[in-house]
Protein backbone atom coordinates (compact mmCIF):
# COMPACT_ATOMS: atom_id res chain seq x y z
CA UNK A 1 0.00 0.00 0.00
CA UNK A 2 1.23 3.80 -1.11
CA UNK A 3 0.57 6.66 1.33
CA UNK A 4 -2.89 7.25 0.39
CA UNK A 5 -3.84 3.45 0.76
CA UNK A 6 -3.75 2.13 -2.69
CA UNK A 7 -2.89 -1.05 -3.44
CA UNK A 8 0.69 -1.06 -5.67
CA UNK A 9 1.43 -4.02 -8.06
CA UNK A 10 4.70 -3.49 -9.48
CA UNK A 11 6.84 -5.99 -12.21
CA UNK A 12 10.41 -5.60 -11.03
CA UNK A 13 13.46 -4.29 -13.14
CA UNK A 14 16.85 -5.75 -11.52
CA UNK A 15 18.21 -3.33 -9.24
CA UNK A 16 16.09 -0.76 -10.47
CA UNK A 17 12.51 -1.40 -8.63
CA UNK A 18 12.00 0.08 -5.05
CA UNK A 19 8.80 -0.24 -3.00
CA UNK A 20 8.07 1.54 0.14
CA UNK A 21 5.94 1.14 3.29
CA UNK A 22 5.54 1.64 7.03
CA UNK A 23 6.18 -0.85 9.13
CA UNK A 24 4.56 -3.35 9.76
CA UNK A 25 5.09 -3.39 6.08
CA UNK A 26 3.01 -6.34 4.63
CA UNK A 27 4.08 -7.64 1.23
CA UNK A 28 3.86 -10.30 -1.19
CA UNK A 29 6.27 -12.01 -4.02
CA UNK A 30 5.08 -13.36 -7.02
CA UNK A 31 7.42 -15.40 -9.01
CA UNK A 32 5.21 -17.52 -10.84
CA UNK A 33 5.48 -15.42 -14.33
CA UNK A 34 9.40 -17.43 -14.40
CA UNK A 35 9.44 -19.16 -17.81
CA UNK A 36 12.08 -22.50 -18.38
CA UNK A 37 11.93 -22.67 -22.07
CA UNK A 38 14.72 -25.32 -22.54
CA UNK A 39 13.59 -27.72 -19.90
CA UNK A 40 10.27 -27.03 -20.75
CA UNK A 41 11.09 -28.49 -24.30
CA UNK A 42 13.22 -31.25 -23.15
CA UNK A 43 9.55 -33.07 -21.67
CA UNK A 44 6.24 -33.57 -23.17
CA UNK A 45 4.16 -34.29 -19.69
CA UNK A 46 3.41 -30.51 -18.94
CA UNK A 47 2.83 -28.66 -22.18
CA UNK A 48 1.89 -25.30 -20.59
CA UNK A 49 5.17 -23.10 -20.02
CA UNK A 50 3.11 -21.24 -17.19
CA UNK A 51 1.95 -24.43 -15.43
CA UNK A 52 5.63 -26.05 -16.30
CA UNK A 53 7.41 -23.18 -14.55
CA UNK A 54 4.90 -23.17 -11.34
CA UNK A 55 5.16 -27.00 -10.73
CA UNK A 56 8.56 -27.68 -11.99
CA UNK A 57 10.80 -24.94 -11.16
CA UNK A 58 12.86 -23.94 -8.04
CA UNK A 59 12.31 -20.45 -6.34
CA UNK A 60 14.99 -18.97 -3.78
CA UNK A 61 13.77 -15.83 -2.35
CA UNK A 62 15.69 -13.97 0.23
CA UNK A 63 14.18 -11.31 2.42
CA UNK A 64 16.97 -8.94 2.70
CA UNK A 65 16.38 -8.49 6.60
CA UNK A 66 18.90 -10.89 8.39
CA UNK A 67 17.11 -11.65 11.58
CA UNK A 68 18.48 -14.83 11.76
CA UNK A 69 17.18 -17.62 13.48
CA UNK A 70 14.14 -20.94 12.53
CA UNK A 71 10.13 -20.63 12.22
CA UNK A 72 8.72 -22.78 14.94
CA UNK A 73 6.92 -25.25 12.75
CA UNK A 74 7.75 -27.95 11.85
CA UNK A 75 9.13 -29.19 15.29
CA UNK A 76 12.73 -29.57 14.71
CA UNK A 77 13.29 -28.21 11.34
CA UNK A 78 15.25 -25.79 10.64
CA UNK A 79 13.90 -23.22 8.06
CA UNK A 80 15.52 -19.85 8.00
CA UNK A 81 13.22 -16.87 8.85
CA UNK A 82 15.47 -14.99 6.44
CA UNK A 83 14.32 -16.58 3.19
CA UNK A 84 12.37 -19.41 1.50
CA UNK A 85 12.73 -21.89 -1.40
CA UNK A 86 10.24 -23.63 -3.06
CA UNK A 87 6.70 -22.84 -5.09
CA UNK A 88 7.11 -19.43 -6.13
CA UNK A 89 4.18 -17.28 -4.03
CA UNK A 90 5.71 -15.71 -1.13
CA UNK A 91 4.37 -13.05 1.85
CA UNK A 92 6.69 -11.39 4.41
CA UNK A 93 6.26 -9.11 7.04
CA UNK A 94 8.75 -6.64 7.31
CA UNK A 95 8.90 -5.22 11.04
CA UNK A 96 11.62 -3.08 11.42
CA UNK A 97 12.25 0.34 9.48
CA UNK A 98 14.96 -0.02 7.12
CA UNK A 99 16.14 -0.75 3.69
CA UNK A 100 15.96 -4.17 2.57
CA UNK A 101 17.42 -5.71 -0.92
CA UNK A 102 15.35 -8.67 -1.79
CA UNK A 103 16.73 -11.31 -4.05
CA UNK A 104 15.06 -13.91 -6.39
CA UNK A 105 17.27 -17.05 -7.53
CA UNK A 106 15.58 -19.87 -10.07
CA UNK A 107 16.73 -22.88 -11.44
CA UNK A 108 15.44 -25.03 -13.83
CA UNK A 109 15.34 -29.08 -14.10
CA UNK A 110 18.51 -28.15 -16.36
CA UNK A 111 20.53 -26.37 -13.45
CA UNK A 112 19.78 -23.19 -15.20
CA UNK A 113 19.55 -20.11 -13.01
CA UNK A 114 18.54 -16.66 -13.08
CA UNK A 115 18.68 -13.52 -10.55
CA UNK A 116 16.77 -10.43 -10.08
CA UNK A 117 16.65 -8.32 -7.27
CA UNK A 118 14.61 -5.33 -5.68
CA UNK A 119 14.78 -2.92 -2.41
CA UNK A 120 12.33 -2.72 0.18
CA UNK A 121 12.55 0.44 2.05
CA UNK A 122 10.10 0.11 5.29
CA UNK A 123 9.71 3.58 6.84
CA UNK A 124 9.17 4.01 10.85
CA UNK A 125 5.29 4.77 11.70
CA UNK A 126 4.27 7.90 13.08
CA UNK A 127 4.12 8.48 17.10
CA UNK A 128 1.34 6.75 18.68
CA UNK A 129 -2.19 8.32 20.10
CA UNK A 130 -2.75 5.83 23.39
CA UNK A 131 -6.37 4.59 23.55
CA UNK A 132 -6.87 3.81 27.28
CA UNK A 133 -9.35 1.31 28.96
CA UNK A 134 -11.28 4.14 30.71
CA UNK A 135 -11.94 5.57 27.64
CA UNK A 136 -14.76 3.88 26.87
CA UNK A 137 -15.17 4.20 22.92
CA UNK A 138 -13.26 4.26 20.10
CA UNK A 139 -11.50 7.52 19.10
CA UNK A 140 -12.14 8.78 15.62
CA UNK A 141 -9.60 6.37 13.75
CA UNK A 142 -7.64 8.73 11.27
CA UNK A 143 -5.75 7.28 8.33
CA UNK A 144 -1.55 6.97 8.72
CA UNK A 145 -2.02 7.14 12.41
CA UNK A 146 -0.57 4.61 14.79
CA UNK A 147 -2.49 3.82 17.91
CA UNK A 148 -1.64 1.57 20.83
CA UNK A 149 -4.04 -0.32 23.53
CA UNK A 150 -2.63 -1.02 26.85
CA UNK A 151 -1.28 -4.31 27.82
CA UNK A 152 -3.63 -6.41 30.10
CA UNK A 153 -6.45 -3.55 28.75
CA UNK A 154 -9.96 -5.14 28.90
CA UNK A 155 -11.50 -3.00 25.83
CA UNK A 156 -14.45 -5.04 24.59
CA UNK A 157 -17.13 -2.68 26.09
CA UNK A 158 -16.03 -0.44 23.02
CA UNK A 159 -17.84 -2.46 20.91
CA UNK A 160 -16.57 -3.58 17.25
CA UNK A 161 -13.12 -1.94 16.29
CA UNK A 162 -13.93 -1.18 12.62
CA UNK A 163 -11.86 1.09 10.47
CA UNK A 164 -14.28 0.92 6.87
CA UNK A 165 -12.53 3.48 4.75
CA UNK A 166 -9.45 4.25 6.14
CA UNK A 167 -5.96 3.15 5.27
CA UNK A 168 -2.51 2.70 6.52
CA UNK A 169 -3.69 2.46 10.71
CA UNK A 170 -2.07 0.39 13.16
CA UNK A 171 -3.52 -0.48 16.24
CA UNK A 172 -0.61 -2.25 18.90
CA UNK A 173 -0.35 -3.38 21.94
CA UNK A 174 2.30 -1.33 24.37
CA UNK A 175 3.46 -2.26 27.70
CA UNK A 176 4.01 -5.65 29.22
CA UNK A 177 1.78 -7.79 30.19
CA UNK A 178 -1.16 -9.59 28.73
CA UNK A 179 -2.33 -8.74 25.45
CA UNK A 180 -5.03 -6.10 25.22
CA UNK A 181 -8.64 -8.31 24.89
CA UNK A 182 -11.28 -6.24 21.74
CA UNK A 183 -14.51 -7.92 21.30
CA UNK A 184 -14.46 -7.63 17.71
CA UNK A 185 -12.29 -6.48 15.07
CA UNK A 186 -14.30 -5.67 11.26
CA UNK A 187 -11.92 -4.22 9.12
CA UNK A 188 -14.58 -2.83 7.25
CA UNK A 189 -18.10 -3.57 8.02
CA UNK A 190 -20.27 -1.50 6.03
CA UNK A 191 -22.78 -2.85 4.08
CA UNK A 192 -22.87 -2.86 0.09
CA UNK A 193 -26.55 -0.87 1.11
CA UNK A 194 -24.54 1.99 2.28
CA UNK A 195 -22.87 3.09 -0.58
CA UNK A 196 -23.63 6.26 -2.31
CA UNK A 197 -21.16 5.76 -5.19
CA UNK A 198 -19.57 3.30 -7.21
CA UNK A 199 -16.12 1.69 -5.83
CA UNK A 200 -16.21 3.83 -2.54
CA UNK A 201 -12.61 3.45 -0.49
CA UNK A 202 -12.43 0.23 0.89
CA UNK A 203 -10.27 0.00 4.74
CA UNK A 204 -6.43 -0.95 3.42
CA UNK A 205 -3.48 -1.42 4.88
CA UNK A 206 -5.05 -2.05 8.62
CA UNK A 207 -2.53 -3.92 11.21
CA UNK A 208 -3.17 -5.17 14.97
CA UNK A 209 0.03 -6.49 16.36
CA UNK A 210 -0.14 -8.10 19.49
CA UNK A 211 -4.09 -7.83 20.58
CA UNK A 212 -6.31 -10.71 21.23
CA UNK A 213 -9.86 -10.47 19.62
CA UNK A 214 -12.79 -11.95 20.16
CA UNK A 215 -14.15 -12.46 16.73
CA UNK A 216 -12.48 -11.27 13.59
CA UNK A 217 -15.72 -10.33 11.21
CA UNK A 218 -15.35 -9.70 7.07
CA UNK A 219 -18.03 -7.85 5.67
CA UNK A 220 -19.24 -7.18 2.42
CA UNK A 221 -16.95 -4.48 1.26
CA UNK A 222 -13.79 -6.45 1.71
CA UNK A 223 -10.44 -4.58 2.58
CA UNK A 224 -6.96 -3.89 0.81
CA UNK A 225 -4.50 -5.92 3.25
CA UNK A 226 -4.79 -6.49 6.50
CA UNK A 227 -2.71 -8.13 9.34
CA UNK A 228 -2.89 -9.61 12.58
CA UNK A 229 0.80 -10.41 13.74
CA UNK A 230 0.64 -11.97 17.24
CA UNK A 231 -2.04 -12.60 19.34
CA UNK A 232 -5.05 -14.33 19.19
CA UNK A 233 -8.12 -14.49 17.56
CA UNK A 234 -10.66 -16.36 18.75
CA UNK A 235 -13.31 -16.72 15.83
CA UNK A 236 -13.66 -15.93 12.43
CA UNK A 237 -16.52 -15.10 9.94
CA UNK A 238 -16.95 -14.42 6.80
CA UNK A 239 -19.57 -12.35 4.89
CA UNK A 240 -19.09 -14.92 1.29
CA UNK A 241 -22.45 -16.11 1.93
CA UNK A 242 -24.05 -12.66 1.65
CA UNK A 243 -22.24 -11.11 -1.19
CA UNK A 244 -24.68 -11.53 -3.65
CA UNK A 245 -23.15 -9.59 -6.72
CA UNK A 246 -26.04 -9.85 -8.63
CA UNK A 247 -28.51 -8.31 -6.61
CA UNK A 248 -29.30 -4.46 -5.19
CA UNK A 249 -28.65 -1.02 -7.44
CA UNK A 250 -25.37 -0.75 -9.88
CA UNK A 251 -24.12 1.14 -7.44
CA UNK A 252 -24.83 -1.55 -4.54
CA UNK A 253 -23.05 -4.33 -6.88
CA UNK A 254 -19.80 -1.85 -7.37
CA UNK A 255 -19.19 -1.89 -3.49
CA UNK A 256 -18.94 -5.52 -3.16
CA UNK A 257 -15.73 -7.19 -3.09
CA UNK A 258 -14.06 -10.28 -1.73
CA UNK A 259 -10.89 -9.49 1.48
CA UNK A 260 -7.72 -9.39 -0.08
CA UNK A 261 -4.47 -9.61 1.38
CA UNK A 262 -4.93 -11.28 4.79
CA UNK A 263 -1.62 -11.78 7.07
CA UNK A 264 -1.39 -13.85 9.75
CA UNK A 265 1.71 -14.09 11.28
CA UNK A 266 3.28 -15.89 14.62
CA UNK A 267 -0.41 -15.82 15.80
CA UNK A 268 -3.20 -18.40 16.94
CA UNK A 269 -7.01 -19.00 15.49
CA UNK A 270 -9.58 -20.96 16.93
CA UNK A 271 -12.63 -22.01 16.29
CA UNK A 272 -15.02 -21.05 19.21
CA UNK A 273 -18.27 -20.58 17.93
CA UNK A 274 -20.31 -23.86 18.40
CA UNK A 275 -21.47 -25.44 15.38
CA UNK A 276 -19.21 -24.01 12.63
CA UNK A 277 -16.97 -26.48 11.88
CA UNK A 278 -14.17 -24.94 10.53
CA UNK A 279 -11.76 -22.49 11.80
CA UNK A 280 -12.24 -20.59 8.46
CA UNK A 281 -14.89 -20.53 6.11
CA UNK A 282 -14.45 -17.91 3.19
CA UNK A 283 -13.47 -16.66 0.24
CA UNK A 284 -10.50 -14.59 -0.41
CA UNK A 285 -8.00 -12.93 -3.35
CA UNK A 286 -4.93 -13.24 -1.27
CA UNK A 287 -4.82 -15.53 2.29
CA UNK A 288 -1.03 -16.09 3.80
CA UNK A 289 -0.52 -17.47 7.37
CA UNK A 290 3.09 -17.91 8.94
CA UNK A 291 3.96 -19.51 11.75
CA UNK A 292 0.54 -19.35 13.24
CA UNK A 293 -1.82 -21.99 15.35
CA UNK A 294 -4.70 -23.50 13.53
CA UNK A 295 -6.58 -24.91 16.63
CA UNK A 296 -9.90 -26.64 16.99
CA UNK A 297 -10.90 -25.65 20.13
CA UNK A 298 -14.73 -26.47 20.08
CA UNK A 299 -17.65 -27.87 18.02
CA UNK A 300 -17.23 -31.33 19.11
CA UNK A 301 -18.37 -33.83 16.74
CA UNK A 302 -19.77 -31.53 14.24
CA UNK A 303 -16.32 -30.30 13.52
CA UNK A 304 -15.30 -31.56 10.07
CA UNK A 305 -12.55 -29.27 8.80
CA UNK A 306 -10.29 -26.51 9.95
CA UNK A 307 -10.55 -24.63 6.81
CA UNK A 308 -12.80 -24.38 4.00
CA UNK A 309 -11.51 -21.33 2.05
CA UNK A 310 -12.01 -20.68 -2.18
CA UNK A 311 -9.86 -18.26 -3.94
CA UNK A 312 -6.08 -16.86 -5.00
CA UNK A 313 -2.58 -16.45 -4.18
CA UNK A 314 -2.77 -18.54 -0.96
CA UNK A 315 0.45 -19.09 1.23
CA UNK A 316 0.55 -21.36 4.26
CA UNK A 317 4.32 -21.78 5.34
CA UNK A 318 5.90 -23.28 8.82
CA UNK A 319 2.27 -23.18 10.38
CA UNK A 320 0.67 -25.77 13.09
CA UNK A 321 -2.68 -27.81 12.49
CA UNK A 322 -4.39 -28.73 15.95
CA UNK A 323 -7.58 -30.60 16.68
CA UNK A 324 -8.68 -30.44 20.38
CA UNK A 325 -11.85 -32.03 19.90
CA UNK A 326 -12.30 -35.18 19.02
CA UNK A 327 -14.91 -35.46 16.00
CA UNK A 328 -14.14 -38.98 14.83
CA UNK A 329 -14.93 -39.96 11.42
CA UNK A 330 -16.88 -36.62 10.75
CA UNK A 331 -13.09 -34.76 11.39
CA UNK A 332 -12.54 -35.62 7.64
CA UNK A 333 -10.63 -33.21 6.31
CA UNK A 334 -8.01 -30.65 7.71
CA UNK A 335 -7.93 -28.40 4.97
CA UNK A 336 -10.07 -27.68 1.66
CA UNK A 337 -8.46 -25.37 -1.20
CA UNK A 338 -11.23 -25.16 -3.30
CA UNK A 339 -13.13 -23.54 -6.22
CA UNK A 340 -16.79 -22.86 -6.83
CA UNK A 341 -19.17 -23.95 -9.36
CA UNK A 342 -20.82 -21.35 -11.48
CA UNK A 343 -21.94 -21.51 -15.86
CA UNK A 344 -18.53 -20.86 -17.56
CA UNK A 345 -16.95 -18.15 -15.35
CA UNK A 346 -13.28 -19.51 -14.81
CA UNK A 347 -11.29 -16.00 -13.67
CA UNK A 348 -11.74 -12.97 -11.20
CA UNK A 349 -13.10 -10.32 -12.63
CA UNK A 350 -13.64 -6.32 -12.16
CA UNK A 351 -11.03 -6.29 -9.24
CA UNK A 352 -12.22 -8.54 -6.45
CA UNK A 353 -15.56 -9.82 -7.84
CA UNK A 354 -16.20 -12.81 -9.97
CA UNK A 355 -19.11 -13.80 -12.42
CA UNK A 356 -20.34 -10.51 -14.37
CA UNK A 357 -22.55 -8.34 -12.14
CA UNK A 358 -25.10 -8.71 -14.34
CA UNK A 359 -25.82 -11.98 -13.95
CA UNK A 360 -29.28 -13.10 -12.60
CA UNK A 361 -28.51 -16.28 -10.01
CA UNK A 362 -25.24 -17.12 -8.40
CA UNK A 363 -24.56 -19.63 -9.94
CA UNK A 364 -23.86 -16.82 -12.79
CA UNK A 365 -21.83 -14.20 -10.29
CA UNK A 366 -19.99 -17.03 -7.93
CA UNK A 367 -17.84 -18.97 -10.75
CA UNK A 368 -14.39 -18.49 -10.59
CA UNK A 369 -11.52 -20.49 -10.79
CA UNK A 370 -9.05 -20.96 -7.93
CA UNK A 371 -4.94 -20.79 -8.23
CA UNK A 372 -1.95 -20.26 -6.95
CA UNK A 373 -2.52 -22.14 -3.33
CA UNK A 374 0.03 -23.70 -1.63
CA UNK A 375 0.53 -25.31 1.12
CA UNK A 376 4.50 -26.06 2.26
CA UNK A 377 6.26 -26.96 5.47
CA UNK A 378 3.41 -27.10 7.75
CA UNK A 379 3.25 -29.44 11.34
CA UNK A 380 -0.41 -31.42 10.89
CA UNK A 381 -0.71 -32.37 14.35
CA UNK A 382 1.32 -32.44 17.31
CA UNK A 383 1.41 -34.10 21.26
CA UNK A 384 -1.87 -33.72 22.71
CA UNK A 385 -3.86 -32.91 19.19
CA UNK A 386 -6.95 -35.32 18.15
CA UNK A 387 -6.64 -38.00 14.51
CA UNK A 388 -7.95 -37.34 11.68
CA UNK A 389 -9.21 -39.36 8.67
CA UNK A 390 -7.74 -37.38 5.55
CA UNK A 391 -6.53 -34.54 3.87
CA UNK A 392 -8.76 -32.74 0.76
CA UNK A 393 -6.25 -31.44 -1.52
CA UNK A 394 -7.96 -28.94 -4.05
CA UNK A 395 -11.45 -29.80 -5.29
CA UNK A 396 -15.12 -28.31 -5.62
CA UNK A 397 -16.79 -26.49 -8.21
CA UNK A 398 -19.47 -29.36 -9.19
CA UNK A 399 -17.05 -29.43 -12.40
CA UNK A 400 -19.46 -30.64 -15.08
CA UNK A 401 -20.67 -29.71 -17.76
CA UNK A 402 -20.88 -25.29 -18.51
CA UNK A 403 -19.20 -25.96 -15.19
CA UNK A 404 -15.52 -25.49 -15.68
CA UNK A 405 -13.95 -24.28 -12.73
CA UNK A 406 -11.26 -27.06 -11.18
CA UNK A 407 -8.63 -25.02 -9.71
CA UNK A 408 -5.16 -24.43 -11.32
CA UNK A 409 -1.60 -24.08 -9.70
CA UNK A 410 -2.45 -25.77 -6.31
CA UNK A 411 -0.57 -28.12 -4.66
CA UNK A 412 1.21 -29.08 -0.96
CA UNK A 413 5.02 -30.06 -0.81
CA UNK A 414 7.37 -31.15 2.20
CA UNK A 415 4.63 -31.00 5.15
CA UNK A 416 4.67 -33.08 7.87
CA UNK A 417 1.95 -35.33 9.82
CA UNK A 418 2.20 -36.76 13.08
CA UNK A 419 2.64 -40.64 13.61
CA UNK A 420 -0.48 -42.35 13.67
CA UNK A 421 -1.43 -44.54 10.43
CA UNK A 422 -4.93 -41.94 10.82
CA UNK A 423 -2.91 -38.95 10.43
CA UNK A 424 -3.14 -37.71 7.16
CA UNK A 425 -3.60 -41.29 5.70
CA UNK A 426 -4.94 -40.15 2.04
CA UNK A 427 -6.19 -37.58 -0.26
CA UNK A 428 -9.49 -37.98 -0.29
CA UNK A 429 -11.15 -39.97 -3.18
CA UNK A 430 -12.22 -37.29 -5.68
CA UNK A 431 -10.86 -34.64 -3.74
CA UNK A 432 -7.69 -34.32 -5.79
CA UNK A 433 -9.69 -32.68 -9.35
CA UNK A 434 -7.70 -30.04 -10.39
CA UNK A 435 -5.77 -28.45 -13.40
CA UNK A 436 -2.37 -28.38 -12.04
CA UNK A 437 -2.06 -30.33 -8.78
CA UNK A 438 1.03 -31.24 -7.12
CA UNK A 439 1.28 -33.27 -3.83
CA UNK A 440 5.20 -34.00 -3.05
CA UNK A 441 7.32 -35.12 -0.07
CA UNK A 442 4.29 -34.87 2.97
CA UNK A 443 5.26 -37.52 4.89
CA UNK A 444 4.02 -39.52 8.61
CA UNK A 445 5.67 -39.33 11.62
CA UNK A 446 6.69 -35.45 11.97
CA UNK A 447 9.03 -35.87 8.14
CA UNK A 448 10.65 -39.11 9.28
CA UNK A 449 8.21 -41.33 8.42
CA UNK A 450 6.81 -43.12 5.38
CA UNK A 451 5.14 -40.66 2.67
CA UNK A 452 1.05 -40.05 2.93
CA UNK A 453 0.19 -41.04 -0.19
CA UNK A 454 -2.82 -40.77 -2.53
CA UNK A 455 -6.15 -42.95 -2.74
CA UNK A 456 -6.89 -45.16 -5.64
CA UNK A 457 -9.33 -42.17 -6.83
CA UNK A 458 -8.19 -41.14 -9.69
CA UNK A 459 -7.27 -37.69 -10.54
CA UNK A 460 -10.12 -35.45 -12.52
CA UNK A 461 -12.69 -38.50 -12.41
CA UNK A 462 -15.87 -36.81 -9.27
CA UNK A 463 -18.55 -37.97 -9.65
CA UNK A 464 -20.74 -36.43 -12.86
CA UNK A 465 -17.36 -34.90 -14.27
CA UNK A 466 -17.97 -35.18 -17.85
CA UNK A 467 -14.83 -32.51 -18.55
CA UNK A 468 -11.40 -34.18 -18.81
CA UNK A 469 -8.94 -31.14 -17.12
CA UNK A 470 -5.06 -31.12 -18.91
CA UNK A 471 -3.23 -32.27 -15.67
CA UNK A 472 -0.92 -34.07 -14.76
CA UNK A 473 -0.66 -34.38 -11.08
CA UNK A 474 2.50 -34.84 -9.32
CA UNK A 475 2.22 -37.26 -6.68
CA UNK A 476 5.61 -37.70 -5.48
CA UNK A 477 7.08 -39.81 -2.28
CA UNK A 478 10.17 -37.03 -3.27
CA UNK A 479 10.83 -33.37 -4.20
CA UNK A 480 11.65 -33.26 -8.08
CA UNK A 481 11.42 -29.42 -7.84
CA UNK A 482 14.80 -27.84 -8.57
CA UNK A 483 16.29 -26.23 -5.24
CA UNK A 484 18.37 -23.11 -6.42
CA UNK A 485 22.02 -22.43 -5.08
CA UNK A 486 22.64 -20.49 -1.87
CA UNK A 487 23.65 -16.81 -2.30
Amino acid sequence: MDAQGVRQSVRVVSGQTTVTGVAPFLVKFDGSGTRAPAALRAQSAITDPEAYAFLMTGYRLNYGENRGGVWQYPQGSSYSRDEDTGPPVFSYVYQTPGSYPVRLRTRDALGNEADVQLNVVVNAPPAPFPIRPTDGRWPNFVSGNRYTLEANGDYRSFGALETGGRHNIVIEKVGTGADPTISTFSPDGRSKALATRPVEFRAAHIRLVNVDIGHFQVGQRGYDYVGVIGGVVRRFSDAGAVFLWHEGTDIARSNVRFGRGLFFQDTELRSTAAGSGYIMFGTFNGLHARNTRFVHAENGPTTYAMLRVYGSNFTFRNNLWFSQVDGGLGNGTLISMLATGGQTQTQWRDDDTVGPTNGTSSSQAYGYISEKQILQNNQLHASGSFLTNGVAVAGGGNPSGDRLVYPRLIGWEDNVFGVSGNVGRMIQGGEIGGQYVFWRNNRRDFGRGPVVSATTGAPNASVGNTTTFNGPHLIEATNSRAVPSSF
